[in-house]
């Protein structure tokens, strides 16, 4: 059971707790459960597929019920886990306010570079030297292109840190 855990087999694992449910608790020698397995070889499929089977065989009335300091599930899961939401949300402020910072640059840049025609104008009517070629087609859309999606990136980084 626990080598195929380690394997990520849940077509066995399945079968077995199906007929026997209680040995999906059982601990090997070194007194590590099946869900100890699945998380130190990364079984994700085994370990989502053990919380189900787990949900399933309490009771709902079991899954609220509070422990001896009064702390249902959830509730524990959430004191306890709360340090590592803040870090994480401080993390991802940090990653966005550096992106933010990279769309501006490139706004900018872009916005610039709109404005200067690569290859200079005709100084008799001030049309592109290189109006024909595709090489300014291709600067013009991809320019415009950077210019309206780093544009959409702050506005979109604005909108949701006025929330």
């Amino acid at each position: 059971m626990f080598e195929a855990a380690k394997l990520g087999n849940n077509g066995f694992l399945d079968i077995i707790w199906e007929k026997h449910p209680d040995v999906m608790f059982e601990e090997e020698e070194s007194h590590y459960s099946i869900f100890h397995i699945a998380v130190m070889y990364r079984q994700n499929d085994i370990f989502s597929f053990m919380g189900k089977k787990v949900r399933r065989m309490l009771r709902p009335v079991d899954a609220e019920a509070p422990n001896k300091d009064g702390k249902t599930a959830s509730a524990l899961f959430t004191e306890e886990h709360e340090g590592l939401r803040k870090k994480a949300e401080k993390w991802t402020k940090g990653v966005a306010n550096a992106c933010i910072v990279e769309a501006t640059l490139i706004a900018t840049v872009a916005f610039t570079a709109g404005l200067t025609v690569p290859g200079g104008t005709k100084e008799q009517n001030g049309t592109p030297h290189f109006v024909q070629r595709a090489s300014l087609i291709i600067f013009a859309i991809s320019d415009t292109a950077a210019l309206l999606f780093s544009s959409f990136s702050m506005v979109d980084y604005n909108h949701y840190s006025c929330q």
